[in-house]
């Protein structure tokens, strides 16, 4: 498989994880089996359009967040950065905004 499939299936491990899911509660949740999951995950098989619908209801994200930032190296920390800030409080967003500007204020090395 190339690099969108195993792309694709960090996405959907790191994705699962992050929501406390093993993969046989996605599995059930997505209408799959487990081995299938193990299988997107590994990048062993490529999941139908019917199945990439389901584990992003699964996951609960919308299907272009699953491939959000393959292939796009200029955006890619930025799109890591919204990933790993999704439902950051106001409060925490805020300290994430003044730490950006000391960083922008700090000399490069």
């Amino acid at each position: 498989m190339g690099q969108l499939g195993i792309y694709f299936g960090q996405q959907v491990k790191r994705l699962r994880v992050e929501r406390g899911l093993s993969q046989a509660q996605l599995a059930e949740t997505a209408g799959t089996s487990e081995e299938w999951i193990r299988r997107i995950e590994r990048a062993a098989r490529s999941p139908s359009f019917d199945t990439l619908e389901a584990l992003s209801r699964a996951l609960k994200v919308s299907v272009a967040k699953l491939f959000a930032g393959f292939g796009d190296e200029a955006t890619d920390g930025r799109e890591r950065l919204v990933a790993e800030t999704d439902g950051f409080s106001r409060k925490q967003v805020e300290w994430l905004e003044v730490a950006a500007r000391l960083l922008r204020r700090a000399p490069s090395r």
